[in-house]
């Protein structure tokens, strides 16, 4: 008759337990998604993601993981997708009605349809229905903006504080800022104020704690930032 050691069953369960907790990545889901700036090369690893069943007209119905980035003033970008294996991306407008704006294969895509200022959401998702364990899921990605001039797409100065904020974020810069939008994390414009000055002052009172993504214009440049409301 075989005798188990109770103790050592519990302790295995917990730590598989406690690995699968923690192997979920962050950005499983639109809500989660991880803010990258224009132009930065990210890199990533489908391994413990899980399929967050929102799908557009070329997904592939897999695991996925989820971004977000703000349209340049051109409303276009460049889409650079590495990795072996299909992949796919797929683009969406916000995080409730996952409104369907672009999707596309790996390699290099552009997309010319965004809204200027707007946070748009995108998921990147590989087909491995046929992999036997040893499956390639990492890859690497890179949102470009297209220019429409040599003008400096940085606000000269720019700085803001306090992050956390408790009831305002105070935002200066050296040259005079002309509007302020803040958008939650589910893509939704919450404030959108006209400034005239080189210093403002956004009310945060109202908001509710965590995480929201700030827009600053500045004449023809933009600078975005993302910050923590306690």
């Amino acid at each position: 008759m075989k005798t188990y050691n109770l103790g050592h069953i519990f302790l295995v369960l917990c730590l598989s337990l406690n690995l699968n907790a923690q192997d979920t990545p962050s950005n499983n889901n639109c809500s989660g998604a991880r803010n990258i700036v224009l132009g930065n090369q990210i890199f990533g690893s489908l391994d413990f993601a899980t399929n967050s069943g929102e799908n557009t007209s070329c997904s592939l119905n897999t695991r996925d993981l989820w971004y977000s980035f703000s349209a340049p003033a051109s409303g276009e970008v460049k889409i650079n997708l590495s990795g072996g294996g299909i992949m796919r991306y797929s683009i969406v407008k916000d995080c409730t009605n996952y409104t369907e704006v672009a999707c596309g294969n790996q390699g290099e895509t552009t997309v010319n349809n965004l809204q200027s200022g707007d946070f748009y959401f995108i998921f990147i998702e590989k087909y491995t229905l046929a992999c036997r364990g040893d499956c390639d899921l990492e890859f690497a990605l890179t949102i470009t903006a297209h220019t429409l001039s040599t003008n400096n797409a940085v606000i000269n100065a720019l700085n803001y504080y306090p992050n956390p904020i408790k009831n305002e974020l105070i935002i200066n810069a050296n040259t005079k800022i002309t509007s302020v939008k803040i958008f939650n994390v589910l893509g939704e414009q919450l404030i959108n104020t006209k400034e005239n000055a080189n210093n403002t002052k956004i009310d945060f009172k109202n908001q509710p704690s965590g995480i929201y993504f700030v827009k600053v214009y500045s004449n023809n440049s933009v600078e975005d930032f993302k910050v923590f409301k306690q």
